[in-house]
């Protein structure tokens, strides 16, 4: 048997053997904490203390129109709690105003929040912006003064209320911003679960894709039955083995600036902004945007020559080069 484990330990990689710990030492990892009785709804519960607080960054998305000019990170802090049929997650963060829904002020825009989840990661996670045609999202969406709403999306700009339950909410205003909880139904019922966070600020005119957000987290829900499977995927799907200074080099050599924003380029707008493509997706997913540029495209008339053909020409990578392309992509954040 001992025989049998030191094999393995040679022949399989690390994050076969280990995935859970693989994405916590990657900071990809959030830990839910398991309540027998229903998780709470105020955001003061004293059982909130018993769920360990995860300071996330949360990025802002200039990549889609109307994106935000600014590039400061927003700090959220998170903690979840959850049952077998539950779950709740309290989410924390700064807002120097409170803007609430105002019908007789159209010009004016509401704070939000929304927690978002994939529907199914078996091709891999979805675009982080809504989803993609062939990997749905669904929502919960917040907007201060406003009802929440249970949500999905199969793309940006596809959003539309979907059938279900919508999830409770209480939302408390704070001396610096706001904290809300968000309860509802357990999306699945195996651990780990996939979800993702977006912040929109008022005072900036946040609206659609004027937001800051998240990358996708995987949570550990303890008490549910884990799934190595798809921890297994997950812990792939962040895998890097490139060399991130060979694929900077790549990139000038390519000419990648022509169309896409990087350090030191300046603004373009011929195609999404790169400048914080480390911050906001996974490995796995800019290794199939770059593998095949027209297998998702970005929303966007300008990224495209035609209806699902990319303005970005596919190009045959050899692995090694592929794999230092996206070592460069993610030091972007």
């Amino acid at each position: 048997m001992n025989k049998l484990i030191l094999l393995l330990l040679f022949v399989l990689p690390p994050f076969a053997l280990a995935s859970p710990e693989a994405l916590q030492a990657a900071g990809r990892l959030l830990q839910g904490v398991h309540t027998e009785e229903a998780p709470p709804l105020s955001p003061d519960d004293p059982a909130w203390a018993r769920a360990p607080e995860a300071r996330l960054k949360l990025y802002p998305q200039h990549s889609i129109a109307p994106g935000m000019e600014a590039t400061s990170t927003l700090p959220v802090e998170v903690r979840i709690l959850a049952n077998a049929g539950q779950l709740a997650i309290r989410l924390t963060w700064r807002d120097a105003s409170e803007d609430r829904v105002d019908a007789h002020a159209t010009h004016r825009f509401a704070d939000a929040a929304a927690v978002q989840f994939p529907v199914d990661t078996a091709a891999g996670l979805p675009y982080i912006g809504m989803g993609g045609p062939h990997q749905p999202v669904s929502l919960w969406f917040w907007r201060a003064g406003g009802k929440s709403e249970r949500l999905a999306a199969n793309g940006f700009g596809t959003l539309a209320p979907a059938p279900g339950p919508v999830p409770e909410v209480q939302a408390l205003r704070t001396a610096e911003g706001w904290r809300l909880v968000l309860r509802g139904p357990l999306p699945g019922a195996a651990d780990p679960l996939v979800l993702a966070l977006a912040v929109w600020d008022g005072a900036e005119q946040g609206r659609d894709g004027r937001k800051h957000l998240s990358p996708w987290y995987a949570v550990r829900l303890p008490g549910l039955t884990p799934d190595m499977a798809l921890y297994r995927r997950l812990a792939e799907e962040d895998r890097t083995t490139g060399n991130a200074e060979r694929g900077r080099q790549l990139v000038a050599a390519h000419g990648c600036a022509g169309c896409h924003e990087l350090p030191g380029s300046g603004a373009n707008a011929l195609a999404p902004s790169l400048l914080l493509a480390g911050g906001i997706h996974w490995p796995g997913y800019l290794r199939r945007s770059v593998a095949d540029p027209s297998g998702f495209i970005v929303p966007g008339e300008r990224y495209r020559l035609s209806e699902g053909v990319s303005l970005m020409p596919k190009e045959t990578w050899v692995p090694e080069s592929l794999e230092d392309l996206v070592a460069y992509l993610m030091t972007l954040r």
